[in-house]
This record gives structure tokens, C-alpha cells and sequence, in this order.
């Protein structure tokens, strides 16, 4: 269906249309693993967004391919994105956008081994989440952060944020993170050589 209206817009020279759209198809194909072809289309979708001055379609835009590249490996093309949408969600007054920005930047950040930049991305995407009553970025924001403060060392740091996090993912029901928080508990315990506690 996307592909269709993609032809129709351009039929129809609806600039802003072919986009949107290209835009969407993009994340689509992400979102399925089509990681080159979600970034043939955003490539395209950009300067599009920009051409129309649609400041919006352009920072989404701009953290789908955030994504994207940091899925081929490529983390410092990703930070690049991953800034350029920052400051868009920032300039828009967006707090949702500005955390899952920097959400998005610590954990590249921390594929670099940029952990003390990761931190404090996530300790601001934790303070946005806090503020608009976002329990589940908040919960990811606080289970990224005792992750990397666990690759730092700080094993305790790492357990006690994670058992922050988790009652927040349990009251809304997110069983993902959930997982993931439970794992990294399993993981820190077994540091601290609590074996039974860690099974």
C-alpha cells in the first residue's frame, strides 16, 4: 500500500507525500531487517522533509536512519543522526522525541565503549521520561544505565538501577524489558558470585 501511495504522490508532485511515505517505507523495511532498503528509502525521504522545511518529517527521518546505520555497525554515522534529530525534537519542544534521542545515542555511545557519554545521555532520557510520566522509556532509560554502569564495574550500581526499573515495567505490562531487566540481574548477581540469587 505503501509503495502504491509513494506513486500516486509522485503522480501528483505531492512533495510532501512522497516524503512521508518514503519515510515510512523506510522504517517499515527496518523494522523487518531490510536494513539497506530502509536506507535507500530514508535517504531519499530526507531531503525531501528538508526541501519542504518540514522540520518534523526530518528529525523522524533522521533517527529511522540513526537506527538504520547503527544496525549495519556503522555508530559514528549513527551519532551524526542520532545529534542532528536532537537538536530538531529539542527546537520542536518534543520531550518524547528529545528522550528516545538520547535513548538512541547512549546506546550507541555504548557500542563505542563511550560509557560515561552513554550515562549521561540516559540519565537525561530518564529525567524526560520521569517528567511526562513515561514509565516504559523510563524503565528502559534506567535498565540502560546500570547496564553500563555493570560494563564500568560498578556491578552493585548496575543491580540497584535495574531493581529501580523493574516495578516500572511490571505496572504497565512490558514483559520485553521486563526480560531483559531479569537477565541483567541474573547477570550482576552472578558477578557478585550470589549464584542462587542470580538463578
Amino acid at each position: 500500500y505503501l509503495e502504491q501511495a509513494l506513486s500516486l504522490y509522485r503522480s501528483l508532485n505531492s512533495r510532501q507525500g512522497e516524503g512521508t511515505t518514503l519515510s515510512n517505507l523506510g522504517g517499515d523495511y527496518y523494522t523487518f531487517g531490510d536494513t539497506q532498503r530502509a536506507i535507500y528509502y530514508l535517504e531519499q525521504a530526507l531531503p525531501i522533509h528538508r526541501e519542504q522545511k518540514d522540520r518534523r518529517g526530518e528529525g523522524i527521518t533522521l533517527g529511522k536512519l540513526g537506527l538504520a546505520v547503527a544496525n549495519l555497525g556503522d555508530y559514528r554515522r549513527a551519532i551524526i543522526y542520532l545529534e542532528q534529530q536532537l537538536v530538531i525534537a529539542r527546537e520542536l519542544g518534543d520531550p518524547w522525541r528529545e528522550g528516545q534521542a538520547l535513548q538512541n545515542l547512549g546506546v550507541t555511545h555504548a557500542r563505542l565503549g563511550n560509557f560515561q557519554t552513554a550515562i549521561t545521555c540516559y540519565e537525561e532520557a530518564q529525567n524526560i521520561a520521569h517528567n511526562i510520566s513515561d514509565q516504559r522509556n523510563e524503565a528502559k532509560a534506567l535498565m540502560n544505565l546500570g547496564n553500563a554502569y555493570h560494563s564500568l564495574g560498578d556491578v552493585r550500581r548496575g543491580i540497584a538501577l535495574s531493581m529501580q526499573a523493574l516495578p516500572l515495567a511490571e505496572a504497565i505490562g512490558d514483559y520485553q524489558t521486563k526480560g531483559w531487566l531479569l537477565t541483567s540481574l541474573g547477570v550482576g548477581y552472578h558477578h557478585l558470585g550470589q549464584t542462587q540469587q542470580a538463578i
